[in-house]
């Protein structure tokens, strides 16, 4: 499962915003080499990350399918849901309509700047190493809450671009010498973190 072939015509992108059309740009300069290529050129540090996205990515699909989500929240623009996981973690679910096409979204995650806007626990994080092969290896930092520590957290980030114009991308931890745990933060885990982004051709707000 590692995709289709990317395609630049299944993935448009009309924002006008130059800090956006650059973060944009800079994900796609590397497309123009098959995946299958990528793969096999990266190092074994990259392949072994590269497992470990295929894995977050194979969960995701499962969690996809499941007919296990219970609605907890419906509002005009999004509606939440929760399921229990294997292990009785408990899966929580957003579905909400962006007015932005799916390169436009993946873009704006990617954006640091802007993290703080849409996820109020984030504090800080940078990228360690971008891979050509669809693969960020990350470092976060979120707030603790009340007399909890902040928590910090190494993950490795693959995307997925699919044939339809749909985007997948999948967060999962990783352990990496270059992410030590932090001193003023516990470190935590994520089982699986997703965005996924059907092909819905809006126009994001400038």
């Amino acid at each position: 499962m590692q995709g289709a072939d990317f395609k630049a015509e299944k993935f448009p992108f009309k924002t006008t915003n130059a800090e956006l059309r650059t973060a944009i740009t800079n994900i796609i300069t590397p497309q123009s080499t098959p995946i299958a290529a990528r793969i096999a050129a990266l190092s074994e540090t990259g392949k072994a990350l590269y497992k470990k996205g295929l894995e977050a990515h194979e969960i995701m699909q499962k969690m996809v399918a499941s007919t296990g989500w219970e609605q907890r929240e419906k509002a005009a623009d999004h509606s939440s849901y929760t399921m229990k996981g294997e292990g009785g973690f408990m899966c929580v679910k957003s579905v909400a309509i962006i007015p932005a096409t799916p390169m436009e979204v993946l873009g704006y995650l990617f954006m640091e700047k802007y993290k703080c806007d849409y996820d109020l626990n984030y504090l800080s994080g940078k990228d360690i190493e971008v891979f050509p092969a669809n693969l960020r290896l990350s470092h976060w930092i979120f707030k603790g809450k009340m007399f909890v520590s902040n928590r910090d957290f190494s993950v490795v980030q693959y995307t997925i671009y699919n044939a339809d114009g749909s985007i997948n991308l999948a967060a999962v931890s990783v352990e990496d010498p270059r992410i030590p745990a932090g001193k003023d933060a516990v470190r935590g885990r994520v089982m699986v973190r997703v965005a996924n982004s059907p092909g819905v051709d809006r126009r994001l707000p400038h």
